[in-house]
C-alpha cells in the first residue's frame, strides 16, 4: 500500500511539472500573437490584451486540477481561437464542437496545445490559410477527441521530430500516458492536405 501510495505521489507530481511548462509556453506564445496584431489592428490587439488575462487564469487553474470537464477545455479553445482569428482573419476556417458535449474529464491544456500546433505548422505556412476541426465522437472506449488541420504535404515532418523533448506535443503525449495509462495515447493521422491528432477519453458518471 505504501508503494503504491507513493507511486500515485510521484505521477502526480509528474504531472505538475508537466503542466507547469505549459502555462510559460502558451503565455508566451500568445504575447507573440497579440504583438503581431499591434501595427495592423491596435485595437484588437487592446481587445485581446484584456481577453488574455481570462486565458491565463485558466490556465493556472489548470495546474492546480486533476482534470477539466471536455467543455471547459472546449471553450478555453474557443477564447484562444478569437486571439488567432483576429490575426488570420480569413485565412483560418474554424470548426469546434457545439451544443452539449458529453460528461468527459481530461487533463487541461491538452486541447489547446494541438489546436495551437494545427495553426503554427499547417495553416501559417499557407497562403491561403486553411481549417481547423475539433471533433468529439463515440468510440468503443468512450469517446474520440480529435483536431484535424489542412497542412501542406511536402511540409510535414515525420513523428520523431513533432515529438520533441521540451515541446508542447510531447508534454501533451506525456500527460495523455499518465492520465490514460496507455504507451501511445496520442495518434496521428495523415491524407492528402491534412493532418490529424486524436485520443481517446471515458465518459464519467
Amino acid at each position: 500500500m505504501k508503494l503504491r501510495e507513493l507511486a500515485v505521489k510521484a505521477s502526480e507530481a509528474q504531472t505538475r511539472a508537466l503542466q507547469s511548462q505549459i502555462n510559460p509556453h502558451f503565455f508566451f506564445n500568445t504575447l507573440n500573437t497579440i504583438s503581431a496584431l499591434i501595427e495592423d489592428d491596435p485595437l484588437a490587439a487592446r481587445q485581446m490584451i484584456g481577453r488574455l488575462s481570462d486565458l491565463f487564469r485558466y490556465t493556472l487553474g489548470c495546474t492546480h486540477a486533476d482534470a477539466v470537464t471536455l467543455g471547459e477545455e472546449v471553450q478555453f479553445v474557443r477564447d484562444y481561437l478569437s486571439i488567432e482569428r483576429a490575426r488570420f482573419r480569413s485565412r483560418l476556417h474554424v470548426e469546434l464542437p457545439e451544443g452539449h458535449l458529453p460528461n468527459v474529464r481530461i487533463p487541461g491544456l491538452v486541447l489547446q496545445p494541438l489546436v495551437e500546433n494545427a495553426i503554427k505548422h499547417g495553416i501559417a505556412p499557407l497562403i491561403d490559410g486553411g481549417s481547423v476541426r475539433v471533433q468529439v465522437q463515440p468510440s468503443s472506449a468512450g469517446f474520440r477527441i480529435s483536431v484535424r488541420n489542412t497542412a501542406d504535404d511536402h511540409a510535414l515532418p515525420e513523428p520523431s521530430a513533432m515529438f520533441r523533448p521540451g515541446h508542447a506535443l510531447d508534454n501533451v503525449r506525456a500527460r495523455l500516458r499518465i492520465f490514460t495509462g496507455e504507451a501511445e495515447p496520442l495518434r496521428i493521422n495523415r491524407g492528402t492536405g491534412w493532418v490529424e491528432f486524436s485520443f481517446e477519453a471515458q465518459a464519467t458518471t
